[in-house]
């Protein structure tokens, strides 16, 4: 899909699209939002694939499910740490990537505005609109996708 997964935090992930391209120059354009959720709905697709272990009361779940939550928007990146140095992103455009995810249901793709804008699919593709309330960032409205609605 060219997307690079920047790390891990806990039970989630963080990735991004068009970091840098083939001639490396840094764009935000259609095409690597469309890759990113391309790639966002085939980690559903494929989490439904995964029978989870029983939980602590003993129930097993018929299936994995992920929330997906998508924004775009400028970063800031770079490498952190002496002893571990690894590479980071930063900046309001993850921070409502990640609301995104928090606010969004399981085995849907929640994304904001400004990605539902740039990625210019047809209406029909999206199952719903709602405001969120994102903290330090008031109401944003949103969209969400369900990749296993046919």
């Amino acid at each position: 899909h060219g997307i690079s997964k920047v790390e891990t935090i806990g039970d989630g992930c963080v990735m991004a699209a068009g970091l840098i391209d083939e001639d490396g120059i840094v764009k935000n354009d259609k095409n690597n939002a469309r890759r990113a959720l391309a790639i966002s709905q085939d980690m559903i697709k494929e989490a439904r694939k995964v029978r989870p272990p029983r939980n602590r009361h003993g129930e097993r779940p018929d299936f994995l499910e992920i929330r997906v939550g998508i924004h775009e928007g400028d970063i800031t990146c770079g490498v952190l740490g002496k002893l571990q140095p690894r590479f980071q992103v930063f900046g309001s455009a993850v921070n409502m990537a990640a609301r995104m995810e928090q606010s969004g249901l399981p085995s849907c793709v929640h994304v904001s505005e400004d990605f539902h804008e740039l990625v210019a699919l047809p209406e029909s593709i999206w199952c719903k609109q709602q405001y969120v309330t994102v903290k330090n960032m008031g109401d944003v409205k949103t969209w969400l996708l369900d990749p296993l609605r046919e």
